[in-house]
């Protein structure tokens, strides 16, 4: 609850800006005109994003007036858009949305009618460009010491928000090539005099040597910058854009990724040099390339495909499923399937709990607003939580298994005065999983989305 409250709040005190800012410049628009559209890894499970929703929704946004979209198809809607001399009925690309937390990968075919249909889930990981920010810190910390950076954290927490960003800016001019120029970066006074005061033999202008992977670099400290080896600037790269070639790799080898021409490098992490070069020389056989519209449109094409989005822009026709899904539910005792778990007696029948129920199954391809439609029976007893669950398996048969886990339940206002079929249709090939159901007692029916047990 208290992250949820964290989210809501930040969510809420964007909104209040934008409308503040709008109200300031004279436009005097009424929250019901405006169509919010938030931005979520595609890598993200469905409960978190459900919880995004709801973080939304708690910060004051109507449930119609928001859309959530996935940020590689934010950043392929407006590569799309902007760049349609790239693509052709029939091209195979991948996108590569680089920020700074995770890179998410999708993979997409362009169809005869101009829609995409997408080539395998969207996969990826915690490769960002704040894992180069965080090496760089170590490195920090390796050249003036740990405490001595620690302490400037808890102490100057403006200034080491600086850093934070001379990191940022200075990382993007190192390039893959280039082994002789001196790496620079910008350090704030108040870290240099606090470095001064525990060395106080060191003179304002020096040189260090640091051991790194068995060689020695030379770190030459100035009075308000140090330098030292390309060389070492790039080891501060190297885990993060070794695990997206390495991804990438097994993506195009794979069956789903054959005949691939294009790879779209969106995203702010994107805008490096280094990570770029590194792609190019990796696969020199695939076209690389970077939305562009303007300089610096890696960064923004997210951005700019999600207000795109938000207009009505989809040009997604198929998806494929990222997990297995489907409901909990009991079924009558089958030694041969159920061997594993115990029957139980129920009004003299043997029954089997805690029963996978699929509906749809891993790496299937999924119309956009495709549905399935399915018919559970109810007692008179039942507390009005249908389960879902997902797994990682393609026909799983329990819930219990390791690779199962409930994301959530639909939940379906009581009383229900007599046993009865409760009708479930579930809407797929989108960014959300969404559900009509269908009332047994009055046949009336109401959209639902996913309650979080939180």
């Amino acid at each position: 609850m208290y992250a949820l409250n964290v989210f809501s709040q930040s969510i809420r005190y964007l909104k209040d800006a934008f409308l503040r800012q709008n109200n300031d410049a004279g436009f005097n628009w009424e929250e019901q005109d405006i169509r919010w559209v938030l931005t979520v890894p595609a890598i993200w499970p469905e409960e978190a994003i459900s919880f995004m929703r709801k973080a939304a929704e708690e910060a004051g946004i109507v449930e119609q007036h928001l859309k959530i979209c996935l940020e590689p198809e934010a950043a392929t809607i407006f590569t799309y858009e902007s760049n349609q001399n790239l693509f052709h009925p029939g091209c195979k690309f991948i996108v590569v949305d680089a920020g700074g937390g995770t890179v998410d990968v999708t993979g997409y075919e362009v169809l005869k009618e101009k829609g995409l249909k997408e080539l395998f889930p969207p996969s990826g990981g915690d490769w960002g460009g704040n894992r180069v920010n965080k090496a760089f810190l170590s490195l920090l910390g390796d050249i003036f010491g740990t405490d001595i950076l620690s302490y400037f954290r808890r102490s100057h927490a403006s200034e080491y928000h600086e850093l934070g960003k001379s990191i940022e800016i200075s990382k993007g001019v190192v390039m893959a090539s280039d082994d002789v120029t001196d790496f620079t970066l910008k350090i704030p006074s108040a870290l240099w005099e606090i470095h001064r005061q525990h060395s106080k033999n060191r003179k304002e202008n020096d040189k260090i040597s640091l051991e790194k992977d068995g060689k020695t670099y030379i770190i030459k400290l100035r009075a308000d910058k140090i330098r030292f080896s390309r060389k070492l600037a790039k080891l501060c790269f190297e885990q993060p854009i070794s695990s997206i070639v390495k991804h990438l790799k097994s993506l195009l080898n794979s069956s789903d990724g054959q005949g691939v021409e294009l790879i779209v490098m969106a995203g702010g992490f994107s805008n490096s040099m280094i990570l770029l070069n590194t792609v190019k020389k990796a696969f020199p056989k695939v076209h690389v390339v970077t939305p562009h519209f303007q300089e610096g449109d890696a960064a923004w094409s997210v951005l700019r495909g999600a207000v795109n989005f938000g207009h009505g822009s989809n040009l997604i026709d198929y998806r494929r499923c990222k997990r297995t899904y489907g409901f909990e539910i009991t079924e009558q005792y089958d030694v041969t399937k159920h061997a594993s778990h115990r029957p139980i007696r129920v009004n003299g029948e043997d029954r089997c709990y805690e029963v996978f129920k699929k509906i749809v199954e891993k790496n299937k391809p999924l119309k956009a607003n495709e549905t399935r439609t399915e018919t559970v029976g109810i007692e008179p007893d039942w507390d009005g939580n249908l389960k879902f669950f997902a797994s990682d398996k393609k026909n799983p048969v329990f819930t219990d298994e390791e690779s199962s886990w409930k994301i959530g339940k639909i939940h379906v206002d009581k009383p229900f005065p007599k046993s009865s079929n409760l009708e479930i249709k579930m809407f797929f090939g989108k960014g959300e999983i969404e559900f009509d159901v269908t009332n047994p007692d009055n046949g009336k029916k109401i959209r639902k989305r996913l309650v979080l047990d939180i």
